[in-house]
């Protein structure tokens, strides 16, 4: 999930990642799902954090928790919210941190996360004593990884110098076109879908969600920047506390449920058509209000190539309409534009790493082709055996380790 706050901060920079820069402005407690606000406003990029700065940042979430739980167990839980929402906006500054380290426990957090945020966030009548053993959780897997963190030797790394220059500029400029032109193509798609749910036409929504969805996945990761519209457009109903049935799980999500399930279309599915058309038009533009540099593009692209590994594969992403290689192939489309654009850059610093990352691009493109049909259908993914998901796995996470030393090839990180 994502975080959204008011104040400056580095997207992925203590990890050297990425950073972007966004409109600021405040941002309520508890974001109502269909009038998400603004994401927060970033510095440039820089060259990364020391490992001070890790723990430092690191400690002050975890103290965060700490008043969380204090506030909790005097049942106030007006700041209980506030301290866990720093937390919560915080971890978005932190979580690479954590990922480099260990994958296993970033899932762990982020799990013990969504179980706090639904009873304490998004429920209306929270009770403290259901939060404090799911907050429980949640302190024991992060305070871990802190102490991870506190225990480990310090990596010394060698600072090479930022890629820049006309040359670069001119890349980044197409990038930043492609992904600019998608966000607009997902307001077209989406209103495209919303009309096919309120015509009542089952046919036409299946379709349609399919290619609002491959537009939505293809700029994912500018997408999720927005903690609100995160919620608000792609959560799944475990994030919320009365599950498939809580009047506040909207977006893509619920229509897919009473689309390929349900095969349901009525009044309420077209009350969450139109709140979809309105958070994805406001969606896109902030996203017109993003500052794309290499940084951004660069560590987006391996977010998505990530985000293929963390649900795509798994396949709880799509769990009603079973479309999750639809959504695997556009996350691999736009990471691949990203790196073909920069690409001569790492092949003029690194020519092996170059090679690689186009093989394991490659690989993977070649491993999923047969998985659509002649018309660009994906195969229904419960019928995708395991032997082939595996397969498939092991491709990304080759893809996912070679792509994690570009930045640093490119200069963005220390």
């Amino acid at each position: 999930m994502t975080r959204k706050t008011s104040y400056t901060f580095n997207l992925l920079a203590l990890a050297g990642l990425l950073t972007l820069t966004l409109a600021a402005c405040g941002s309520d407690p508890t974001p109502a799902p269909t009038s998400p606000g603004p994401a927060k406003t970033t510095a440039a990029a820089t060259s990364g954090a020391s490992n001070s700065d890790e723990l430092a940042a690191l400690r002050t979430l975890n103290a965060r928790l700490s008043e969380t739980e204090t506030a909790l167990k005097k049942d106030d839980l007006e700041g209980a919210r506030k301290a866990y929402k720093a937390f919560d906006d915080g971890w978005y500054d932190v979580e690479s941190i954590v990922r480099t380290r260990s994958k296993e426990a970033y899932r762990d957090i982020e799990q013990a996360m969504t179980k706090v945020g639904r009873e304490l966030l998004r429920n209306e009548k929270p009770v403290s004593a259901d939060v404090l053993p799911l907050l429980a959780t949640l302190q024991s897997t992060y305070g871990a990884s802190v102490k991870a963190a506190e225990t480990a030797k310090p990596v010394a790394v060698a600072k090479v110098p930022a890629i820049s220059g006309a040359e670069v500029e001119a890349a980044t400029s197409k990038v930043s076109e492609y992904l600019m032109s998608r966000t607009d193509g997902l307001v077209k798609t989406t209103g495209d879908f919303a009309a096919a749910v309120k015509a009542r036409d089952l046919a036409k929504a299946k379709t349609g969600y399919t290619v609002a969805r491959f537009d939505y996945e293809s700029v994912e990761f500018l997408a999720e920047a927005f903690k609100d519209f995160d919620v608000a457009i792609d959560a799944r109903p475990d994030a919320f506390p009365q599950g498939e049935t809580d009047p506040n799980w909207t977006g893509f999500h619920p229509l897919e449920k009473a689309i390929f399930v349900d095969g349901k279309l009525d009044e309420r599915t077209d009350k969450l058509a139109d709140g979809l058309v309105k958070d994805v038009t406001a969606l896109r533009d902030e996203i017109k209000k993003m500052t794309i540099d290499p940084v951004v593009a660069i560590g987006g692209a391996a977010e998505l190539i990530e985000e293929i590994q963390a649900g795509k594969i798994t396949g709880e992403e799509e769990r009603y309409s079973r479309t999750d290689l639809n959504d695997f192939r556009a996350n691999l489309q736009s990471a691949k534009f990203v790196y073909d654009t920069y690409g001569p850059f790492v092949q003029q610093r690194n020519a092996v790493l170059h090679t690689e990352v186009q093989n394991r691009l490659s690989e993977v493109e070649k491993a999923i082709a047969p998985l659509f049909d002649a018309q660009g259908v994906a195969t229904d993914y419960t019928k995708v055996d395991d032997k082939t998901r595996k397969i498939l796995a092991q491709k990304v996470e080759a893809l996912a380790d070679a792509f994690s030393r570009v930045s640093g090839t490119l200069g963005l990180k220390v």
